[in-house]
């Protein structure tokens, strides 16, 4: 069969070629549309081969809409013409190229243009990247192809992303939370890192001492066990605390209006604005914003957890548990339900799904009400059936929950109203050196006893409690930009100065908790030991590797 498609048509499977490793040929229209592709090349053909599209004039349309957003090809006025030429699905070498072109655009208009910084953002415009222009060390990083390359591999995996979801690619019956194309960009990536991280150590600046990296990242919370332990943990305390002030404990869910949704009752959900999950993100973020602001107007105080996870299409929801006085309760909901039916409020289905609610029938029960939820998104541990999808475990759809947050950006847990996690991290780090401990400042060791305890309820009553502002807890993060230990400025790769937390601190005084540094040294290019306290340059790098303070 052939299908007729404007000025070409598009053939049969059966009629193409099936030699072994030939590339298919489109012809016309739909060759040309194709075209502007690269790495999706293949995917969206097959998708033509399989009819899912070649009869359907709307997806058609559609698909020269993506095409034409998929690929930049603008003159930009900069220290004389240049030409920028991006295909967001761009292949590895094409993205190499691009980074090194667009760094030496920026390099001739910082070396020769005339309103230099106005014209670097009129590059990163035209490049569809003006969001990310860099205030700080804007002349090191546009000139550098190292930081166009992570700009454009962020972007390109985001937007890529966002056309397969477009394609009908991202559901529960094509790809899981994510398109199967990016997940095995990600298992490959997490592979590499893998790999990576077997061949490399950590040498302590002092002593020379020598800890493999993966070791390192065993005892912290890169682990999963050990971050949905810390979580588990915090939650749990969290429950306590409100057990013990005699707070209300609710279990919402907040969900984005119906356009921000790619499906809609197992179909193509025709209201679609064509959100990415991040701009959903975005949206729920701004919500929050304004509740928050209202409450505390009307001074109704909360602290609990916020997940986020997504659904099936890629589109994020909140999971929130929060604690409240049994006074304020209706006022908390009340202004969460109005902020929340804000926008296209009136739309059918709005008022039961915009925001669901359970008052959970005590304080006790909150963790294990939410430890399904903080498992799914972490490893899937002790959970089972992953309900989005279609008999999946949630040990696998885990996997799939982390590299869809990890491409879109979207911070997965977040505690509200609550004391420092930062603060618990530290405080159990000194409490680990006796040494260090005993030197601890009087009004900080009630709440180092409670983490080093695992004891949040402790820790958390003895750094101020619920409700507390940050700015009053007795104990709080100490972020400096100098070094510890060598007392050098911590500055960048591209020359920013950097804050880094070295410890936590009360009105008394600062205690240091990362006394060492480290140098990131790749097996088969070790340092001679004498001089590894020479090797540490300005920009916070050894002529062998990263320093890192620990």
């Amino acid at each position: 069969m052939i299908v007729g498609l404007g000025r070409g048509v598009v053939q049969s499977s059966s009629q193409r070629s099936t030699r072994a490793g030939s590339v298919p040929h489109y012809r016309g229209w739909v060759g040309d549309q194709l075209g502007k592709f690269s790495g999706l090349r293949e995917i969206v053909g097959d998708r033509f081969d399989r009819g899912d599209i070649v009869d359907d004039i709307e997806a058609n349309t559609a698909l020269r809409v993506l095409a034409g957003s998929n690929e930049i090809n603008e003159p930009v006025i900069a220290a004389g013409l240049q030409h920028i030429r991006i295909k967001w699905d761009m292949s590895r070498e094409q993205l190499e190229a691009t980074a090194e072109e667009l760094a030496h655009i920026c390099k001739v208009v910082v070396e020769h243009g005339n309103d230099k910084e106005a014209q670097v953002k009129r590059v990163c415009q035209v490049a569809d990247v003006g969001h990310v222009f860099p205030l700080p060390a804007w002349e090191r990083k546009t000139v550098n192809a190292r930081w166009w390359r992570g700009v454009l591999r962020r972007e390109s995996g985001r937007r890529t992303e966002q056309k397969l979801r477009g394609l009908g690619l991202v559901s529960k019956k094509t790809g899981l939370y994510l398109s199967e194309f990016t997940f095995a960009g990600w298992v490959a990536g997490q592979r590499r890192a893998a790999d990576l991280m077997d061949g490399a150590e950590l040498v302590d600046s002092q002593t020379g001492e020598i800890l493999a990296l993966s070791d390192a990242a065993a005892a912290g919370v890169a682990s999963l066990e050990n971050r949905r332990a810390e979580l588990m943990t915090r939650i749990r305390g969290q429950g306590e605390i409100a057990e013990h002030f005699g707070l209300v404990p609710l279990f919402l869910t907040l969900t984005c209006p119906s356009k921000y949704h790619l499906y809609s009752g197992g179909g193509k959900n025709s209201k679609y604005n064509e959100s990415s999950p991040r701009e959903a993100q975005q949206y729920l973020c701004l919500v929050w914003s304004r509740i928050r602001s209202h409450l505390a107007r009307l001074d109704v105080g909360l602290f609990g957890t916020r997940v986020v996870e997504p659904h099936h299409d890629g589109c994020p929801h909140w999971h929130m548990l929060l604690f409240v006085e049994s006074r304020h309760k209706y006022d908390l909901l009340e202004v969460i339900k109005g902020y929340s039916l804000e926008e296209d409020g009136g739309e059918r289905g709005a008022e039961q799904r915009r925001v669901e609610m359970v008052e959970l029938s005590s304080c006790g029960d909150a963790a294990g009400y939410v430890a399904k939820y903080i498992s799914k998104n972490v490893d899937g541990f002790g959970v089972g059936e992953d309900y989005e999808s279609e008999g999946k475990s949630t040990i696998d759809t885990s996997l799939r929950v982390r590299a869809w947050a990890s491409l879109w950006g979207i911070r997965q847990f977040d505690s509200l109203g609550d004391a420092s996690v930062t603060c618990y991290r530290e405080l159990r780090r000194v409490a680990a050196d006796a040494g260090k401990a005993a030197e601890v400042d009087s009004m900080a060791v009630d709440a180092m006893k409670g983490a080093d305890d695992g004891d949040w309820f402790a820790y958390s009553m003895a750094n101020g409690g619920p409700f507390c502002a940050l700015k009053d807890r007795p104990v709080r993060p100490y972020y400096s930009e100098i070094r510890p230990v060598s007392g050098s400025k911590r500055v960048g790769a591209y020359g920013e100065i950097i804050k880094a937390v070295v410890g936590f601190y009360t009105v008394a005084r600062v205690t240091v908790s990362r006394w060492r540094e480290w140098v990131l040294n790749f097996k088969g290019a070790s340092p001679p030991w004498s001089r590894v306290n020479n090797c540490i340059s300005e920009v916070g790098q050894s002529s062998y590797g990263m320093v890192m303070q620990c």
